[in-house]
């Protein structure tokens, strides 16, 4: 038999011990809880997680086989007004329409307590407020509205969900929105049962205990005798099933930081993966399905790899494309779809309205476009490949174990040359560039032989031009400043004008501490913008702003400690230089030079100063290599952006003889 608790991955902290005094039993609410007016450890939050429990057990049935099941129980204190809307909740479960397994809500229960003229007054949750709702073809929702929630209430409630997916458990949460006094989670799993157990998001402390129990599994059968009606019997079966016990304690919330990607990949959590079966009298049999299989897998459906085999409903596009070259080509069939079809916003990654159902409708999903993208590109000569990942914000796909639910979105890839070109004819970019959306670690590139992870973020990064020329005229000091942008600075910054030009050009005009300023966008071979703006001069001191555009003047990094990477979407390139004319009678202070370098080549910042005459250049460089940085790493890094932000922020004085 093989040991369950040598697959325990689980990357803990370990702490001495747990809060002893805690009762997180039903019922158990305590005075001093619903006197209680704010955190202990986090005196900001709105309400908190008093307990939290969780015990997983299985149970088999000749009807459904094996399933698992986990009673969560948990109580939350309110603290004021705004966090009277924790006291509504939601529980979604996987249940699909047709087919017979599925998840289940069921036993649910709450209460809410107050604390009236001294005593504890409890508020049951009545039947009659609790709602069943199918939210798509696969998913439905259980919710209720806790009764009596005022500000210092202290809420009760507890479920208990079935499932018969136990190729994946019940993923548990350590760590909430809201801080967390006290977390507990059991899970009871059958010797027959090999899974791995990982501990995965924010790093935090929890006390584990391993151990065996033996217990007696009850269950039905059908037994069928020659010539008897079925009758149902009831077995046993034993097991020296495996036992693990998880505490916590003092978890802060999980809290919204800049550059943040994918908050539902952040909490602590356990996920629990099936490897293989061990039952007795039979062989060990792997039950994890590899990347591999799933490509096969999508490669057989017929909403997916049907959809790209085939693409004759295009011949006429592509042989009115004659001889031009094969980047023209691409190209060219790229803009076709991009611009003659509407993008619906929904994502995924399988399709029933593609190629020429597509074309007639004239509207489709990411799916539809670009599995159709594929089919054409490969009708056409070139080797295309669809790519499935996850957006930004919807989390990372597992990188070993594959889950559908972990993909979201199809891109199409093409082979050229040895290099991968990326393209996605539900955007509005160029051929060859991915929306930001899209750039999120990896994506599966789909193969009939071959398939592999790949990198969405390579040669991705925004790129600015600055350059500000500052002149003395007739008592005023102007200042003329173009800007240049490229790669994705140029197409965030080119959808923001074409959204709503003049509000573009207003926020623009915003930057500049000038009395008067003129903005004029040109946008035919790329967005350039050119700025004039002016001030009188005449006093004996001027502090002067050498950096009014293009720079990074504040910090966005606040916070000492951080739980989450750090996830810039893409690199960065800023260059601004500054052109300066010393007016006559005047002295100037400028800044000191600077460079600075992140570790490992990450990025770096250099501030020059040049001065020839009555003329000055100062220049503020920046570059943005590494994109995702730990927590480890973001000390540094929020150092190196404050010693950038201030160098930029420094003024050039300008003093009267």
């Amino acid at each position: 038999m093989k040991n369950l608790i040598s697959l325990f991955t689980l990357f803990f902290l370990f702490h001495v011990s747990i809060a002893q005094d805690i009762n997180s039993r039903w019922g158990k609410v305590s005075k001093e809880e619903l006197q209680m007016t704010q955190c202990p450890f986090d005196s900001t939050a709105d309400a908190m997680v008093l307990s939290k429990t969780g015990e997983l057990t299985f149970s088999y049935s000749d009807e459904k086989g094996w399933r698992y099941s986990i009673e969560v129980t948990k109580r939350v204190k309110i603290f004021n007004a705004d966090g009277k809307s924790y006291g509504d909740i939601s529980i979604k479960v996987y249940d699909p329409v047709s087919g017979n397994n599925r998840e289940e809500i069921a036993a649910v229960k709450g209460v809410t307590y107050n604390l009236v003229g001294g005593k504890i007054d409890k508020t049951k949750l009545s039947n009659d407020m609790e709602f069943e709702t199918r939210l798509s073809d696969y998913r439905s929702e259980t919710s209720f509205a806790m009764p009596n929630v005022n500000e210092g209430s202290v809420i009760e409630y507890k479920y208990t969900l079935t499932s018969d997916y136990i190729s994946n458990l019940y993923e548990w949460h350590f760590q909430e929105e809201i801080p967390v006094n006290y977390v507990k989670y059991r899970m009871t799993v059958p010797e027959f049962f090999i899974y791995s157990h990982n501990m995965v998001g924010n790093v935090i402390s929890v006390e584990t205990e391993q151990s065996r129990r033996d217990e007696t599994i009850t269950y039905m059968y059908t037994h069928m005798a020659q010539g008897a009606a079925p009758t149902k019997k009831q077995a046993t079966m034993n097991s020296n099933s495996f036992v693990s016990k998880m505490e916590a304690s003092k978890i802060l919330a999980l809290q919204d930081e800049p550059m943040m990607n994918n908050k539902s990949n952040l909490p602590s959590r356990i996920e629990s993966q099936l490897i293989a079966t061990d039952f007795p009298g039979q062989h060990y049999e792997s039950v994890a399905q590899t990347y591999d299989d799933f490509s096969k897998t999508l490669i057989s459906r017929s909403s997916f790899g049907g959809i790209i085999k085939r693409g004759g409903f295009a011949k006429e596009q592509i042989e009115a494309l004659g001889g031009e070259d094969d980047e023209t080509k691409m190209v060219k069939l790229y803009n076709w779809l991009r611009d003659d079809i509407t993008f619906n916003n929904v994502y995924g990654f399988t399709s029933d309205n593609a190629k020429r159902k597509l074309i007639q409708s004239g509207e489709g999903t990411v799916a539809d476009i670009n599995l159709t993208l594929v089919s054409v590109l490969r009708e056409a000569g070139f080797e295309a490949h669809p790519v499935i990942l996850s957006t930004r914000g919807n989390g990372i796909p597992h990188p070993v174990y594959p889950n559908y639910e972990d993909f979201n979105y199809v891109i199409a890839c093409i082979v050229k040359d040895d290099y991968l070109i990326y393209a996605d004819a539900a955007s509005s970019l160029p051929f060859g560039v991915l929306p930001s959306r899209c750039l999120n670690g990896k994506g599966w590139l789909v193969k009939e032989v071959g398939s592999q992870w790949i990198d969405l973020k390579t040669n991705t990064r925004e790129s600015y031009v600055v350059q500000s020329d500052i002149s003395v005229s007739e008592g005023t000091l102007n200042r003329k400043t173009l800007v240049k942008f490229d790669d994705y600075a140029l197409y965030r910054q080119r959808g923001a004008y074409l959204k709503d030009k003049e509000e573009y050009s207003e926020k623009l005009a915003n930057n500049f501490t000038s009395e008067n300023v003129t903005v004029d966008v040109e946008d035919e071979e790329g967005l350039r913008l050119q700025i004039e703006s002016s001030n009188e001069l005449g006093e004996d001191f001027i502090y002067l702003d050498p950096f009014q555009y293009g720079v990074i003047k504040e910090n966005p990094f606040k916070r000492d400690t951080r739980f989450s990477n750090v996830d810039f979407p893409y690199g960065s390139s800023r260059k601004v230089i500054v052109n300066l004319e010393i007016p006559e009678g005047y002295t100037i202070e400028i800044p000191e030079a600077t460079a600075i370098a992140l570790p490992n080549g990450g990025g770096r910042f250099v501030y020059t100063v040049q001065k020839n005459g009555n003329r000055v250049t100062i220049l503020s460089q920046f570059l943005l290599k590494q994109t995702i940085f730990s927590a480890e790493e973001y000390p540094v890094l929020k150092q190196f952006y404050q010693l950038m932000a201030d160098k930029n922020s420094e003024p050039v004085v300008l003093q009267k003889i």
